[in-house]
Order: C-alpha cells, then sequence, then structure tokens
C-alpha cells in the first residue's frame, strides 16, 4: 500500500510502466472537471471510474484485487478507507471477470483519512474498505483507477 500526494506518486511510479501511465493521467488532468462514469486510460491496462455518491454508511465488506491496483483519489467531500496490514487468509468468492474477492469477515484494520490531493494505491492482495464516510450523508467525489498490475507478466 501506498499513501501520499499526488504530486510524489511518480517517484513509486517506477515500479510499472502501468503504474506510470496512471501517475501521468493523475498529473495532467483536471480532475475536479471529469464527469461521473468510466474514464478510458489505456484500454484494460488502465482505466478508472469517476464516482459522485452521498456515503451513509460503512460497507460491510473487505476487498481485494488479483490483477489489479486501485488507486483512489479524493477529488471533494470526505471519506475514510480501511486497510490491512499484510495478507491474512480471508473467505469469499472470487469474482475473476471483475477481479474482486469480498468478504464480510469481522477484521480489524486501520483507516487512512482521505484528502484532496492524496492517492491511496492498493496493490494485489491488499484488502482494503473504500467508502467509509467522513460525515454520513455528505456526497463525496473520487477517482478510482484500476492498473494492470504488469510486474506479473
Amino acid at each position: 500500500m501506498i499513501f501520499e500526494r499526488i504530486s510524489e506518486l511518480d517517484r513509486n511510479a517506477s515500479l510499472t510502466p502501468n503504474l506510470r501511465k496512471a501517475a501521468a493521467f493523475l498529473h495532467e488532468t483536471d480532475l475536479a472537471k471529469l464527469p461521473a462514469g468510466r474514464l478510458e486510460i489505456d484500454g484494460d491496462a488502465v482505466y478508472g471510474n469517476v464516482v459522485e455518491k452521498a456515503v451513509d454508511a460503512a460497507p460491510a465488506c473487505w476487498e481485494l484485487h488479483r490483477k489489479y491496483i486501485d488507486i483512489h483519489v479524493l477529488v471533494s467531500g470526505g471519506e475514510r478507507i480501511g486497510y490491512i496490514e499484510g495478507a491474512p487468509a480471508v473467505d469469499g468468492a472470487y469474482n475473476a471477470e471483475k477481479d474482486i474477492l469480498l468478504t464480510d469477515q469481522p477484521l480489524n484494520g486501520q483507516e487512512l483519512c482521505m484528502e484532496t490531493g492524496l492517492a491511496a494505491v492498493f496493490f494485489p492482495g491488499e484488502l482494503h474498505k473504500p467508502l467509509i464516510p467522513a460525515v454520513p450523508g455528505k456526497t463525496i467525489q473520487k477517482i478510482i483507477l484500476k492498473v494492470l498490475d504488469d510486474r506479473q507478466a
């Protein structure tokens, strides 16, 4: 997991070419002007979604991915993201088409307090729980980039 300013993300972007593409997109784009919906960046290698929604309660499930790196960037509003250090064994069915495993196991983790200009990067196998409201009922706008982990190639 990486948690740092978008402006510093490229120092870690050398990890993979796809991560460099994602960092460049975040640097070069006025994120506040993106409309809600899917972002086309580089086919299935790097794409994303702009989410605008009122968040009332923390989600019940933790999630992890096996093929894609998630980059969460808060544009406006307030959000916390739960995460768990290491890779504890979890129960849940993996959906290969959506590259997601959800588990509602009661797990103890920590929370990141998202702010505008910060990026939370979760690598395959890292459990995280996004969309925990900082202020229940408040609308947030965020970007979630999906970056194919080309370290596995």
